[in-house]
């Protein structure tokens, strides 16, 4: 708490409307991160079906060339199925028997044909779910190739995502502009009529501040808050504190001048009563 003795030393009209600019900061930071996470959800989805897809069509064309371990019509097959002008498309798709070597690859100068599959490729996959790779731009998705519920290989493919990587950082973008610029508008406004509420508690504090160490001065009705029947009812309750309060001292002025005037008049009638005994004798 003592790293915040600065902002409680803060007035009290500054101290409330930074603490609802604060509020509505963390608003607008937990929304955005709700919507960005909802758009990573519906994104990872897009993927994993047209990833599902494109393994489901690719792996019913190859298992029977899986079994012989035909890397030529492996490769071939893999040449007609890759989509040339989706946006999404896969960068490489390699195909391995169940020794995990390299039975064909859509990029044989990278894998080739016979060669042990690098660890460092198959790191990069996750059980059959697709990874996104945020810093490539790229999808990794592996699928097992079985026949008769046995495996007999299993098929990598790796999608270029780039595109849609880059529309997300904008919507990110559109995203961090448009919740900064409401934040910004809706905290002027709440600032603003914060203060202007808590404004007559300041006013009351000032009065009560004066009272304290001097006398106390009713508040003129040109400060009262007209639109603020709260406010004015304790305001007013205040000023007739402060007229009771002067009545109470004029009684007692008065009461102190009617007893100095009585203690004179016995003071009088004693020196006279005094004076008339020797007389009388």
């Amino acid at each position: 708490m003592r790293g915040f003795g600065w902002f409680y030393r803060l007035p009290l009209t500054v101290r409330v409307p930074l603490v609802v600019v604060a509020l509505m900061v963390a608003v607008s930071a937990a929304i955005s991160d709700s919507v960005l996470a909802r758009l990573a959800e519906s994104r990872d989805t897009y993927l994993q079906g047209l990833a599902t897809t494109y393994l489901d069509t690719v792996i019913a064309s190859i298992t029977a060339s899986v079994l012989r371990e035909d890397s030529w019509e492996i490769f071939d097959t893999l040449e007609q199925m890759t989509p040339t002008s989706a946006s999404i498309a896969p960068i490489v798709t390699v195909v391995t028997g169940r020794d995990v070597k390299v039975l064909a690859s859509s990029d044989p100068a990278r894998h080739e044909t016979m060669s042990p599959l690098p660890q460092a490729f198959a790191g990069k996959f996750a059980g059959s779910g697709i990874v996104i790779g945020e810093e490539t731009g790229e999808g990794y998705v592996s699928r097992d190739i079985r026949y008769q519920r046995q495996p007999i290989g299993r098929i990598y493919a790796v999608f270029d995502i780039s595109l849609l990587m880059s529309e997300r950082r904008q919507v990110l973008a559109a995203l961090i502009v448009t919740n900064a610029a409401l934040t910004f508008l809706l905290a002027c406004v709440g600032f603003f009529a914060v203060r202007a509420m808590i404004r007559p508690m300041q006013l009351l504090e000032t009065h009560m501040v004066e009272a304290a160490s001097g006398p106390a001065t009713p508040i003129p009705d040109a400060e009262m808050p007209k639109s603020n029947r709260e406010a004015l009812r304790m305001l007013k309750a205040y000023n007739a504190l402060v007229h009771a309060v002067e009545e109470r001292k004029s009684l007692a002025r008065r009461l102190a001048q009617e007893e100095k005037l009585a203690s004179l008049g016995r003071l009088a009638a004693g020196m006279a009563h005094e004076i008339n005994n020797p007389l009388g004798g």
